[in-house]
This record gives C-alpha cells, structure tokens and sequence, in this order.
C-alpha cells in the first residue's frame, strides 16, 4: 500500500512538472508570437519606408532633370539673345560711323532740305538726318543693287511710306531696323549687308525716293519673285525681280 502511495505521489509530481513545462512553453510561445507581431508591423513599416523613400527618389530625379533641362534651355536663351546683341550692337556702330562720315558733306535742316557741295533737296516727302539718307542708300544696295533704278527708287520709297504711314516707326532708320515678332523686317539688317557702302546710284535712288517719287503707288512691301500665295494680285506691281504689295 505504502508502495502504491509513493508511485501516485511520483505521478503526481510528474504530472505537476509537465504541467508547469506546458505552462512555460505556453508562455514563452505567447511571447514569441507577441515579439513575431511586432516584428511584422516593423517589417511592414520599412516596407512603407522604403516605398516612400523610392517615390521621394523618383520624384527628386524628375526636378533634377526639369532642372537640367531649364538650364540648357536658358543656355540656349542666353546664347540665341547674346549673338542677337552682338548683331544690334555692330548695326548701332555701324550707323554710328555712317552718320559720321556722310555728316560731314551732308547737312540736314528741319524744313526737310538737306544738301552738300552738289546735292541740294528741298521739300523732302519726310524730315530726315544724314545718317537716314546714308542708311536708306545702303538697305538700296543691299535689296536692290543688282535691279535697275527704277526698282532701286521702288525701294527707296516702300520706306517712305512706311514712315509716312503712321503704321510704322516714324523714322528711316526706325523703320529700316524695325523688328516684327523679334525678327528684323529687312533681311539685309539681320545678314549685316545693309553695312556695305551704298553704291553711287542708289545714293541717287535714294536721293529721289526722298524727294517724293513712288513707282510702287504706295506699296509697303516688297518681295524677290512673284507675288506671295494669298496676295491680292490687283494689290501688287511688278518691278524687274521685285513684287511690292500696299497694306
């Protein structure tokens, strides 16, 4: 009996013992799972990190492209602006030197006379300096000084026009360097042909536009070739290689 007691206390001890080893790796099992959840909302987090930081580095890699496409597009700018003044300083110059040299043999007056040793005219269409008749002679030669004088006078009188029109500068070397959407209205100010020294006969063209005649009935424009697509052809007269257009 004594013996059978002992094993039920054994047992019982036993039993007690696994108990408590199922108790603790109950426990320990709990802990686990707490420390395996939290760990998955960690990873979760630097999951959310690592998303937001890729979009952060995305969107950062975008402006610095936008920015280096600023950049060359304002190099560009710079270069486009920086030649253009190039240009317009050498044209000032130019006109600067112009007015200079044919200053000293040609005198303007404010009733529209200007005269030197062997030119004398008087009641010019418009008032005007040395310098205008000396530029209004060069933008002859450079448009038409292969033409024949007519179309040189044709010339000279579509800036006549223009000046008189109220539309335009109100100045020869206004409307010679006038400038439509940035872009010089006469080709030959934008190539730099309009620097060339004026021949002797469209100094004379010139002379003769100034004083009043209009082969061009008023025109003011003129083009190289045939009358542009859309031009009203009653508008327009044909002068040697020339085509002038009115309003």
């Amino acid at each position: 009996m004594d013996d059978f007691i002992s094993r039920l206390e054994n047992i019982k001890t036993i039993v007690n013992f696994d108990q408590k080893a199922i108790g603790d790796m109950k426990t320990k099992e709990a802990s686990i799972n707490l420390k395996k959840v939290a760990l998955e909302k960690g990873n979760t987090k630097l999951l959310s990190l690592r998303a937001d930081n890729k979009e952060d580095l995305a969107i950062l890699t975008k402006q610095k492209s936008d920015q280096n496409l600023l950049a060359l597009k304002l190099d560009a700018l710079e270069n486009k602006y920086g030649a253009q003044l190039v240009i317009d300083e050498a044209i000032v110059a130019r006109q600067a030197l112009a007015a200079k040299q044919v200053g000293k043999s040609v005198k303007a007056s404010s009733s529209n006379t200007v005269q030197d040793s062997n030119i004398v005219i008087k009641n010019a269409a418009i008032k005007y300096t040395a310098s205008d008749l000396d530029l209004l002679a060069r933008l002859i030669t450079a448009e038409a000084g292969g033409e024949s004088y007519n179309a040189q006078v044709a010339v000279g009188a579509v800036v006549i026009n223009r000046v008189r029109s109220g539309s335009f500068p109100n100045s020869i070397s206004a409307v010679i360097n006038d400038k439509a959407n940035g872009v010089y209205q006469f080709t030959p100010v934008l190539n730099g042909n309009i620097n060339r020294t004026a021949q002797a006969g469209t100094m004379k063209a010139a002379i003769e536009a100034l004083s009043g005649t209009d082969p061009t009935n008023n025109s003011m424009y003129f083009y190289s070739g045939s009358t542009p697509p859309g031009s009203p052809k009653s508008a327009s007269i044909r002068i040697d290689h020339l085509t002038f257009l009115g309003m």
